[in-house]
């Protein structure tokens, strides 16, 4: 059997200023098996989320209140003034997005900003959700799903994935002066702040990471667990399926590798991805 892929996103799909999810993006397969005008839609909430990420991450970017503003324009009637705005309202109007969601993401952005640390897990816990589980909720209506079947799903999927990220990342956010790791667990491991810094990780570093990871490991198999049973909600949920195999796969190479956080990035190759994307697909059809 062949996969049915869709095209990659074109220039024409994708909305105007809207940031690219290329190939290197670990959402960039599970994007390609939208049909378009779900893909548009998920690009243009994108853009959005994009946009008030970048407010708390790139020098000179807009901010926050800036996107805080453009929500008020999107659902009050109001004409946004920047393009990731517009694209927002237009998915928006097509799929009847609430609202509640994107203020809970700038809530989200808002701890970054802010530089907040987690003492413990429950505290990471709830700005993962802030950051990710509401951009599962909000992509629901685009995929078709009610929330009342899949909201704890999306929960669940976007807290494991941003724990992944935060792995993954450890060593890079730390540079940028953010340590989400709760500081119950550096005390536990006995890490100090100052040793996400190093070029490369001790063996208390690792162990650490081990642990987080072994957590983002349980979270993503808890969001399995509760993923809706219904073969057709199941087909229609297969992108963010995409989604959970592409990061439990990239997980599983950081643990592979001795969780290298500080170091360097673990990346997936591009063939590494769409096989992945692949048997997902084939697990999904064949109702597994």
């Amino acid at each position: 059997m062949s996969v049915p892929i869709a095209a990659p996103v074109s220039a024409e799909e994708a909305p105007r200023g809207a940031p690219s999810a290329g190939a290197q993006s670990s959402f960039y397969y599970a994007f390609l098996l939208l049909p378009a005008a779900r893909r548009r839609a998920i690009l243009e909430v994108y853009a959005f989320l994009r946009a008030a990420d970048d407010a708390v991450d790139e020098p000179g970017a807009l901010p926050l209140e800036v996107w805080s503003q453009e929500l008020e324009r999107v659902y009050g009637g109001g004409e946004p003034e920047h393009e990731p705005g517009r694209a927002l309202r237009r998915a928006v109007r097509a799929f009847d997005i609430p609202r509640r969601h994107f203020d809970a993401l700038l809530r989200g952005c808002a701890m970054d900003r802010d530089g907040r640390r987690y003492e413990r897990y429950e505290e990471l816990e709830d700005y993962c959700w802030h950051v990710a589980g509401v951009v599962g909720r909000a992509c629901l209506p685009i995929f078709g799903v009610a929330e009342s079947e899949a909201g704890e799903y999306a929960d669940r999927l976007g807290i494991a994935l941003q724990l992944v990220n935060i792995v993954r990342d450890v060593g890079e956010d730390a540079r940028r002066g953010r340590i989400y790791l709760p500081s119950e667990d550096l005390a536990r491991f006995g890490v100090a702040p100052e040793d996400l810094l190093a070029p490369r990780a001790n063996e208390r570093v690792r162990a650490l990471l081990a642990f987080e990871g072994a957590r983002a490991e349980a979270a993503l198999a808890r969001a399995r667990e509760v993923l809706p049973r219904g073969r057709a909600t199941r087909r229609k949920l297969l992108s963010a399926q995409v989604m959970g195999a592409v990061y439990a796969a990239l997980l599983s190479r950081a643990r592979r590798e001795g969780y290298p956080s500080l170091e360097r990035r673990v990346r997936l190759s591009r063939f590494a991805k769409l096989s992945v994307a692949a048997r997902t697909w084939l697990r999904v059809q064949c109702g597994c």
